[in-house]
């Protein structure tokens, strides 16, 4: 009896043991990636960037550190890829925002985008605006609040105090829906844009996907495309002014 007792107590002792343990490693490596980085050594905090991405330590600082040290070694692909994949978990992250801009500068091709409707444009700058996460949890706090004014409006016998109650509670229930809304549209575009940043220093872009097709245009490295679909070793892009074509998978990483 007294072992069963005692048996949830350690149990829970040894799941907070193994978190702290995890979180110390976690902040271990990333420290050590940090001083490799200060130290000039760019080489070796890349190499223990990819290794805490290879094991589930993902963040956006993580993924734009690792963009910095890939820029200072003159890889722009790498550092064009990880600073974007930095602004698809903290869209407003100014650094990497920043140093995106930077390292674009710096290539080749600069595509003129199509011109876009400034209602659908404002939309999909509103909507990717926050992470999905975030979105998720502002949801939840505005259900929480309207649950809490209804509850009010419930228990309150004062009639000015009521209407407060309900028409408040009706207020952030059509929020907190209205932010479910722009979670799920956040979720389908990170579901079906998927977009690559080109990595070969020269790709021909053609036809169709074979060997033997018509070339169209010549692409460089650094340029973000966007996957229409893929076939065998080929991808279809889209490129920013609207032109698409295929190139071979190697020619590209995904973000």
């Amino acid at each position: 009896m007294l072992v069963k007792k005692i048996f949830p107590f350690y149990l829970l002792l040894f799941l907070i043991g193994a978190f702290n343990y995890c979180k110390a490693s976690v902040e271990t490596d990333y420290q050590t990636a940090n001083k490799h980085y200060s130290e000039q050594k760019y080489s070796e905090a890349i190499a223990t960037y990819e290794a805490m991405l290879a094991t589930n330590q993902i963040s956006a600082d993580v993924y734009y550190n690792l963009g910095n040290a890939y820029f200072k070694t003159n890889q722009l692909p790498a550092a064009i890829l990880n600073y974007e994949r930095a602004l698809k978990l903290t869209p407003d992250h100014e650094d990497a925002l920043f140093n995106l801009k930077l390292a674009n500068s710096k290539t080749i091709d600069k595509v003129d985008r199509l011109p876009a409707m400034f209602i659908g444009n404002a939309w999909q700058n509103l909507v990717t605006s926050k992470t999905v996460t975030t979105w998720s949890s502002l949801c939840i706090l505005f259900i929480f609040i309207s649950l809490l004014l209804f509850i009010s409006y419930l228990l309150i016998h004062i009639v000015f105090l009521k209407k407060i109650g309900f028409y408040g509670g009706c207020i952030f229930l059509v929020i907190s829906l209205f932010t479910w809304f722009l979670a799920a549209q956040h979720a389908s575009i990170l579901e079906h844009n998927t977009e690559a940043i080109i990595f070969s220093s020269v790709v021909t872009v053609v036809s169709e996907p074979n060997e033997n097709a018509n070339k169209l245009f010549n692409l460089h490295e650094g340029l973000k495309v966007n996957l229409i679909e893929s076939s065998n070793s080929w991808s279809k892009i889209k490129i920013p002014n609207g032109n698409v074509g295929w190139i071979k998978n190697e020619s590209l990483q995904k973000i």
